[in-house]
């Protein structure tokens, strides 16, 4: 193809960076431009008094040959056994209700039989959801390779799961338990990874929540050097490739003339044509905003405003003069939930408030890290997480940070402090030493990553938002093409993935307009509602 071919990506987070890449190994001319200091969206790690916290980042799985993070890194001409190294196989999560724990761990069947041994009860319902897993899982490993390939014979029984993933796109995982489970409490151990996809039990799509446990069904690993040993992997290939990436550089605006976008417009005026534009960030902004409402219908624009976010976040980000291993921690995430009702814990963050106890999230990355790159010798990190409603921060949204008062900080201050104390609770002796103290709450995503209402996995994955409900790659607009969370899923290689995907149909679109002006003549237009997929 025509090597003068412009591309513009906005947002350097991994789909944005994925794009790049992909873009500038197909002969575009790729600029990427991010909004902030550091490329990298949520992989950015942040440093304080030599600690190095990662924000968006507490282990991924699929990193073996023929699995989705395998196969996006190996795309992009980097490896995943050489970037990552695999957690403890017999337990690299702990789940702890009031009166029992169990550790997730590598291989499906050893999972089911921890929790047959727990309930024996439920073992025909255990063994009917973990069928359902691994036929997720044999999905997944088909569909890590596609974009390299075509299909092969022994591909095709998998393709007969597709059907069981439009059903399993309308249910709630919490309607597909209670249908095969009725002692709650092993309801709850399933679905204690509530805190990687970002909603309780009956919210969530059953598809959704069966993908993240099948994700890590082979193990579970973390990168070394932490999620910004990843970012210079991405950012190197990316540039490697020819992409050029600029920091500093929001975006305001996405011109477009005719059904067709022409370039992006940065803050302070300056135009970068573009024959595509994949945007890496939220579907929602990226419609609403840099598109703008009098370039789509009435159908998409009532698609954006119903378009429901995940539940926001608040961390604790401690850096603690102390080895943690000598306090009872270990490298696995710690998952601390005061009930086995996950639904009703987070029942009232939907009228704005905190529940009675908060459901906890621990994790030493500095623990999982082998470089020993994250904290000082013989000091550890540690991210204490929970969810929180919008309501709470709210008034401060539309607020420049550095105007946002005292009231803001005191109000975060005293979350962590609330945080803090029911981790000591639970966990005596835990925390001390603590030589680094920040707290991020929704309104970081917002002013770091656009992220509407302030939500770290981007649009719900609710039965109506997930699965074939997704935002799709292609846009209404003719060249403008989408990445990251609200594509494919939230996570890192199906946000990698999806800035593949995007690649190649920018790729296949310009190719298309090329044969059609060919063949109907260089002065005729697209006609953007006809060729314009829905949403």
């Amino acid at each position: 193809m025509d090597a003068t071919r412009k591309a513009v990506v906005i947002g350097t987070g991994a789909g944005g960076l994925a794009a790049a890449a992909f873009l500038a190994r197909m002969g575009f001319e790729v600029t990427a431009v991010e909004q902030g200091a550091h490329l990298g969206g949520s992989l950015a790690p942040f440093e304080r008094e030599g600690f190095t916290f990662d924000v968006g980042i507490n282990y991924v799985g699929g990193c073996r040959p023929g699995q989705l993070m395998y196969e996006q890194l190996a795309a992009l001409g980097l490896d995943a056994s050489a970037l990552f190294s695999e957690l403890e196989p017999d337990g690299f999560d702990i789940y702890r209700f009031p009166d029992f724990e169990v550790r997730n761990c590598a291989g499906l069947e050893r999972f089911r039989d921890r929790l047959r041994a727990l309930f024996p009860d439920e073992d025909a319902g255990l063994r009917e959801v973990f069928r359902l897993l691994a036929r997720v899982r044999e999905l997944m490993h088909l569909g890590a390779r596609l974009p390299r390939g075509g299909l092969h014979a022994a591909d095709l029984r998998s393709l007969e799961g597709l059907p069981l993933l439009w059903r399993l796109s309308r249910r709630t995982w919490g309607e597909l338990l209670q249908h095969h489970l009725g002692d709650e409490r092993a309801r709850a151990a399933l679905s204690a990874m509530s805190g990687d996809w970002g909603l309780p039990p009956g919210r969530v799509a059953a598809i959704t929540a069966l993908a993240v446990i099948a994700d890590y069904a082979d193990g579970a690993f973390f990168p070394r050097g932490g999620g910004g040993a990843l970012l210079e992997a991405l950012v190197d290939s990316a540039r490697t490739c020819g992409a050029v990436l600029r920091t500093e550089s929001p975006a305001r605006r996405i011109h477009i003339s005719r059904g067709c976008v022409t370039g992006v417009e940065l803050e302070e005026g300056e135009v970068l044509e573009a024959d595509v534009i994949v945007s890496d960030v939220d579907p929602t902004v990226t419609l609403k905003q840099l598109v703008g409402p009098e370039h789509l219908s009435a159908r998409v624009q009532a698609r954006v405003g119903r378009t429901d976010p995940s539940l926001g976040m608040a961390i604790v980000y401690l850096g603690l003069r102390r080895d943690l291993r000598q306090h009872g921690m270990s490298a696995a995430n710690l998952w601390s939930y005061p009930s086995t009702d996950l639904d009703g814990l987070y029942a009232p963050l939907g009228r704005g408030a905190l529940p009675p106890e908060l459901p906890l999230l621990l994790s030493s990355n500095s623990l999982k890290d082998t470089s020993g790159r994250l904290a000082p010798p013989g000091c550890s990190t540690l991210s204490v997480a929970t969810f929180v409603p919008e309501a709470l921060f709210e008034r401060w949204a539309s607020v420049p940070p550095a105007a946002r008062g005292e009231g803001y900080f005191l109000l975060k201050e005293h979350l962590a402090d609330r945080m803090l104390r029911e981790v000591e609770s639970r966990f005596p002796g835990l925390i001390g030493d603590i030589a680094v103290r920040e707290v991020a709450t929704p309104l970081n995503w917002i002013d770091s990553l656009r992220a509407p209402h302030g939500a770290p996995y981007g649009p719900a994955m609710t039965p109506g938002q997930a699965g074939r409900f997704r935002f799709r790659t292609r846009t209404p607009v003719q060249g403008l093409f989408l990445a990251g969370q609200g594509v494919l899923s939230m996570g890192i290689s199906p946000v990698l993935l999806s800035g593949r995907l995007a690649a190649h149909a920018a790729e296949h679109y310009v190719e298309r307009r090329g044969r059609l002006r060919h063949h109907l003549g260089w002065g005729r237009a697209w006609n953007a509602e006809s060729d314009a997929p829905p949403l």
